[in-house]
């Protein structure tokens, strides 16, 4: 073995000691199959008959302008309730005491600030029921008609062109609806939705009334993804 070929295999061992081993687990987890999409309840159904879904959504354009309204919120009210919680100096009898953060008061002006949060987040997030029966398909507070609904839909499609509404993390949600559909004032995280949007679509086909439309293979249609 020449000179070169030991300097090249203490160079390679030298490698090989510095890499890492690859993590192992000590209990390996089986994973078992998911039956719904993650996040999404189903707290009724009924083949053929009707159905409960409900679907983690955020509100369109809402979600992020109050995030920020509560961000700023935040950052001015928060130093202000700090510096309103020091107490200390000298007191009625003329004793002096440090001045110090008193945690009940800064907990008591700092509680209403926390309320408000939650509301908001309840509001810009709001987990939205999707109902439907052999009658109409309801999603929240609006209602469609068998005869001229066509599925849910994250985009649509004009000329063989897919278009799609997204605001950051999250993708549209719109029902095909007569010839234009309609958009909901909803959106979907974009990872999840394709899922959504299918387990919803193949809920509707389950139930789907026979109509003029559903005869004629115009009614509920999947979305590809």
């Amino acid at each position: 073995m020449s000179e070169t070929e030991i300097h090249e295999g203490k160079a390679v061992e030298g490698l090989s000691q510095r890499i890492k081993p690859p993590l192992t687990a000590p209990n390996p987890v089986k994973i078992g199959v998911r039956e719904l999409p993650r996040f999404l309840t189903v707290p009724q159904f009924t083949k053929g008959e009707s159905f409960t879904i409900i679907i983690p959504t955020a509100r369109r354009t809402w979600w992020w302008v109050l995030g920020f309204v509560v961000v700023g919120l935040w950052l001015v009210l928060v130093p202000m309730i700090f510096y309103a919680s020091i107490g200390g100096g000298y007191d009625a009898r003329g004793n002096w005491s440090a001045p110090a953060v008193n945690p009940v008061t800064f907990a008591l002006w700092l509680l209403p600030l926390l309320g408000l949060t939650w509301v908001v987040w309840w509001w810009s997030f709001p987990r939205i029921r999707i109902t439907a029966d052999h009658e109409k398909i309801r999603v929240h507070d609006r209602v469609y008609d068998w005869d001229k609904a066509g599925g849910f839909r994250m985009g649509y499609s004009i000329g063989g062109i897919e278009r799609s509404d997204e605001q950051g993390p999250y993708a549209g949600m719109r029902m095909a609806y007569g010839p234009w559909g309609d958009d909901l004032p909803f959106l979907l995280r974009k990872y999840y939705a394709p899922a959504y949007i299918m387990f919803l679509n193949q809920a509707l086909k389950e139930i789907e009334p026979r109509t003029p439309n559903t005869m004629a293979e115009s009614g509920i249609t999947p979305a590809l993804f």
